[in-house]
Parts: C-alpha cells; sequence; structure tokens
C-alpha cells in the first residue's frame, strides 16, 4: 500500500467511525474521498441483510419515478409529519428510519438512504439518494443533500447543498453554506454530457480521483458561517472556523484554524 500525505487521509479528520450499520464505510490508510465510493455498496450491503419488510407509516406517498436511462427511483413524500417510535426498515424500497427520527411535512427523500436515530429532517428538506447520517443530525428547511455522509450531531439547518461530501461529527453549516462538488464545464463538455476525472493536487503531485464529482471533507467539529461556499475538493481540518460569506477555494487546511476575511468593511458617511 502506498504512504498518502497525512491530509489526504480520514485519520486526519475524523477520530472515529460512529456509524454502527457501517463499520468499514471510512476507509481508514486511504484518501478520504475514497469513501464517498463505498456509500452506495454500503448501502446495498446493508438492506440485503433484511428479510422483512416493513410498512411505511400512511404520513408518507410513495412514488417509484422513471428516469432517463430507461430505470427508477423511489421517492417518498412527507404529507404530514411524522415520529419515528421505533426503527423502521424497507429493504426493497431502500430506507432506513431509525428510533426518533422526525420528519417534517414536504419533506423528500429518495432511495437509498439511511437516517440515524434522533435525526431531525426538516419542511421542504431534499434527499436525493446515497445519504448516511448518524445520530442526532438536522438536515433543515430547503437544504439539499446527495451522495454524502454526515457522522453523529452534525447540522445543517438553514438553505444548504451538500453534495458527495463527507462531513465530520459535531459539525455546524450555518444558514446558506453550499459545498459544491462539479467543477465549471465547457460549452462542449456539457453539450455532450462529458465529465473531466476530477484531481487533487498536493506538494507531492496530483492524484487521480476516478471521480466526476466530489464536494468537501470536512472534520470532526468543523463550524462554517453563514452564506459560506465551499468549492469541490476543499479539505477542511477538524475544528477550523469559516467566516461567514467565505469563498473557500479547493485544497487543503489545516486543523485548528480560523478562516476570515482580511479586515473590517470600510466605514464611510451617507452624503445628505
Amino acid at each position: 500500500m502506498p504512504d498518502f500525505r497525512e491530509e489526504l487521509l480520514p485519520e486526519f479528520y475524523f477520530q472515529s467511525n460512529p456509524l454502527r450499520h457501517f463499520p468499514e464505510l471510512i476507509r481508514w490508510g486511504r484518501p478520504v474521498w475514497e469513501t464517498l465510493d463505498g456509500i452506495r455498496p454500503a448501502l446495498t450491503g446493508f438492506f440485503a441483510g433484511f428479510d422483512e419488510q416493513a410498512a411505511l407509516p400512511s404520513a408518507f406517498d410513495l412514488w417509484v419515478r422513471p428516469t432517463p436511462d430507461g430505470g427508477s427511483e423511489t421517492v417518498l413524500f412527507a404529507r404530514t409529519g411524522y415520529v419515528f417510535d421505533r426503527d423502521i426498515c424497507c429493504p426493497n424500497l431502500g430506507f432506513y428510519f431509525a428510533r426518533n427520527v422526525i420528519v417534517e411535512p414536504t419533506a423528500i427523500i429518495k432511495a437509498p438512504a439511511y437516517i440515524g436515530p434522533g435525526t431531525e429532517i426538516r419542511q421542504g428538506a431534499y434527499l436525493r439518494g446515497d445519504v448516511i447520517t448518524g445520530s442526532r443530525c438536522t438536515i433543515g428547511h430547503t437544504t439539499e443533500m446527495k451522495s454524502s455522509i454526515f457522522l453523529d450531531h452534525t447540522e445543517a439547518g438553514h438553505f444548504a447543498y451538500i453534495g458527495d461530501s463527507v462531513i465530520g461529527s459535531c459539525v455546524n453549516l450555518g444558514a446558506g453554506t453550499k459545498l459544491a462538488n462539479l467543477p465549471f464545464r465547457t460549452f462542449e463538455d456539457k453539450r455532450d454530457v462529458r465529465f473531466a476525472d476530477m484531481v487533487v493536487s498536493t506538494p507531492d503531485g496530483e492524484f487521480s480521483t476516478g471521480r466526476a464529482k466530489i464536494g468537501a471533507c470536512l472534520g470532526d467539529g468543523v463550524e462554517v458561517g453563514c452564506n459560506a461556499t465551499i468549492a469541490p475538493a476543499a479539505f477542511i481540518g477538524r475544528d477550523t472556523w469559516i467566516y461567514p460569506c467565505l469563498s473557500i477555494p479547493r485544497g487543503f487546511y489545516p486543523a485548528r484554524s480560523i478562516l476570515k476575511h482580511p479586515g473590517r468593511p470600510t466605514i464611510l458617511p451617507k452624503r445628505d
């Protein structure tokens, strides 16, 4: 196995993996973005271990939606709010809701999804599939999340976008946080539906990720201020604070840092 730089590894970002049903999901000793490649296989393996199909609560409408490639995807729509008083697994549909999960009206959840104990999915949230959350997480009002992981007690309470990202424990994403997952493409790339392989640059050279999309990796305890935007392939070390309204470029950021604006706004008197 090759030796990777410290900041490429999950050990740099996470103290542990608290997801008891997915002990192999975080690939210790391997580049942290490889964790994203394991989401779908982990969910598939988890649901394969269940023989019985639980009934969905009547609070949810089920829609099997056709996709352009001729397949289909399963979508839940919360007509009313619901609190799960026990674990419910629907392996054939691809949904797991742990005890004390709260789903507010109008939330939309696509399969596959694993929602950990005590997690709150608020009004208007949109989970686009391949989502895993730990315990006591928050996916807030008009927050969109796809192909991403929250470890325990992580919150995205208001107007956030989380795409193809791995988020540690006890992370807070302030209102309006955006974790972008796709670099700019040319007209020809969009016309022909082409996606370039994302490359991560380090002082030791460039690493091909084999992925068309990578969002952010945020270590345990990171705080993100309101309306911050984090570029694709940004890796933020543990216990780092990101001040509001910043735009964070791709790259690696050390643990226990403060990312802030260079100075306070200029104050000028108003003219009559």
